[in-house]
């Protein structure tokens, strides 16, 4: 009986090409069945619109920040409203005081977070 043995060449390319390829195909595939997936997936037509949600963390500490806001200066959506929320309301409180203001003047805040 004749038993033959494999060069190691053969095994570093097996080791280099088909194991890498073999684990992304199975990452890819446990990550569309486990993975994130969009809140809602509206399909008209030719269009598919997906909606993705995902909370909105706040910035380390800054010695500027720039929101922009309506002339009346409320601070009620998006990044105003996480400035507002993260300065416990001072910065609503100092802005009601000047409000409102005309389009494109700046109100400047001593309020910090």
């Amino acid at each position: 009986m004749q038993t033959t043995s494999y060069p190691l060449w053969e095994w570093l390319f097996i080791a280099v090409t088909i194991v890498p390829a073999l684990l992304a195909l199975a990452f890819f595939m446990l990550r569309e069945f486990f993975g994130p997936k969009p809140r809602k997936t509206i399909r008209v037509e030719n269009l598919t619109i997906e909606l993705w949600v995902k909370e909105r963390k706040f910035p380390a500490k800054a010695d500027c920040v720039i929101v922009p806001v309506a002339p009346d200066l409320k601070m009620v959506t998006g990044v105003a409203k996480m400035v507002r929320d993260a300065t416990a309301n001072k910065v609503q409180a100092e802005a009601d005081a000047v409000a409102p203001l005309p389009a494109g003047d700046a109100f400047i805040s001593g309020a910090r977070g």
